[in-house]
């Protein structure tokens, strides 16, 4: 019964408490995007407009990079129609942030209660950067409505098999768990796996009875393939939702095999404003037009169906990343999906692809759980490497103003609390983490 009821009392009494006592927009912005995603791609486009228009006028008068950059090309805030004005930008990289961090900040940061987000980086170039909370709310309403494509309510049971507890004893705050307890989220870490903690989360599982889990598809593909050996089962999932990696098909297969339940993939960078989530027709990942401008580019920048992902975020007025580049590829759909949203589809994505590393004791490391060791670094970049069944290399690039023993350290000891003890960790300063033909710089590789 209570499995039945929970979920209404969530979204019609708790959720809108939550955005009360958080000044967030959780709930009204979920009621918007769940009529939004039917509008015609016409209308949708006028919505986009509107936004940038007000975004870049915004960036005009308050962002000191972007007042210099519109004034060196000429842009004039009165001029503005859309969409297509921000050709006349240039991009926007990760590189580019940290230098003009002080002058991407919008000039009303304080007033705005701007929070500080970072991202460990799938591409293991560590990023911290300010975001509004209409942004925030924003994630939020575009996840829950993207899992809603899997059939989740906000408040049924889900497990989340990511990064969590990776940090050690590093403990959460009162308000994020309360959090995962109101939103009956149980987090399972699945940074390093081995036979005996895959048991541990089966069994956790079966006591919690989820209807759906969520995950980074290398781990999730791991933990079936314990589940399997181990001749275990996860009784009673609904669905799957998998983010931050590609998702292979061989992942996709054995994932849905062993755990007896469908995936549903999704993209998201959250500091580009990007998410797009896998529908029940399954032909691709359903774009979230109303949080940000997606732009698929070619590599003379111009407009391709194929390309590089750059995206404008819409909302994140406190720090505005205006035509940024994700360091992700993909192809965009050519038709609109069956389902009947106007929601435009990324077709298929290349990029984000991680190695599994397995060590001599069973365990293993794996996936974008990994940055989260690294999100409060201010390495320039990473990169894990397995040479030999009980060594791991970790690469990192640092300036000399970095104070880097007091940040190895931790890292070290959370990198031996999940691969062992018995297994050697060498950090190695280097000039530069080399990147792959696509332009990728991979996090986590393994040699073996």
């Amino acid at each position: 019964m209570i499995n039945a009821i929970y979920p209404v009392l969530f979204r019609n009494v708790i959720l809108p408490m939550e955005d009360m006592a958080l000044r967030t927009s959780v709930s009204r912005t979920l009621r918007a995007y769940s009529k939004s995603e039917w509008w015609s791609a016409d209308r949708m486009t006028e919505y986009q407009d509107e936004k940038v228009v007000r975004l870049l006028r915004h960036a005009y008068e308050n962002v000191p990079y972007y007042k210099r950059v519109m004034d060196e090309r000429g842009i004039q805030p009165g001029g503005l129609t859309g969409v297509v004005d921000l050709a006349r930008f240039p991009l926007l990289t990760r590189e580019m942030v940290r230098r003009e961090r002080d002058n991407l900040k919008s000039r009303d940061l304080k007033s705005r209660r701007a929070k500080i987000n970072s991202t460990g980086g799938t591409t293991g170039e560590p990023l911290r950067y300010y975001a509004d909370w209409s942004a925030w709310s924003a994630d939020w309403a575009s996840l829950y409505r993207g899992w809603g494509y899997a059939g989740y309510r906000p408040g049924d049971k889900i497990a989340t098999l990511a990064g969590s507890s990776l940090m050690g004893d590093v403990s959460v705050n009162w308000k994020q768990a309360l959090r995962v307890k109101l939103e009956r989220n149980l987090p399972l870490s699945v940074a390093s796996l081995s036979p005996e903690i895959a048991r541990r989360h089966a069994s956790d599982l079966s006591d919690f009875r989820p209807r759906f889990v969520r995950g980074y598809p290398t781990a999730l593909f791991v933990f079936a393939r314990h589940v399997r050996s181990l001749g275990l089962s996860i009784p009673g999932l609904t669905g799957i939702m998998t983010t931050a990696e590609m998702l292979r098909p061989e992942h996709r297969q054995t994932i849905e095999e062993v755990l007896q339940a469908p995936v549903f993939d999704g993209y998201g960078c959250r500091d580009g404003g990007a998410i797009a989530m896998e529908c029940d027709r399954h032909l691709g990942m359903h774009i979230c037009s109303e949080r940000g401008v997606f732009q698929f580019l070619d590599d003379e920048e111009n407009p391709a169906g194929t390309g590089r992902i750059v995206t404008t975020d819409l909302l994140n007025y406190a720090m505005p990343f205006i035509r940024y580049e994700t360091g992700d590829r993909g192809t965009l759909a050519p038709e609109p999906c069956p389902c009947g949203r106007g929601l435009p589809l990324i077709q298929s994505l290349d990029g984000r692809t991680t190695d599994v590393l397995t060590f001599h004791n069973g365990r293993t490391l794996s996936g974008p759980a990994t940055t989260l060791m690294f999100r409060d670094s201010t390495f320039l970049a990473y990169q894990l490497r397995q040479t030999a069944d009980d060594l791991l290399q970790v690469s990192y690039v640092a300036d000399d103003s970095i104070d880097v023993e007091t940040q190895i350290e931790p890292i070290r000891a959370m990198l031996e609390n999940h691969v062992g003890s018995d297994v050697r960790i060498e950090f190695r300063l280097v000039d530069d983490i080399p990147a792959t033909r696509a332009g990728k710089r991979r996090f986590i590789i393994s040699d073996l």
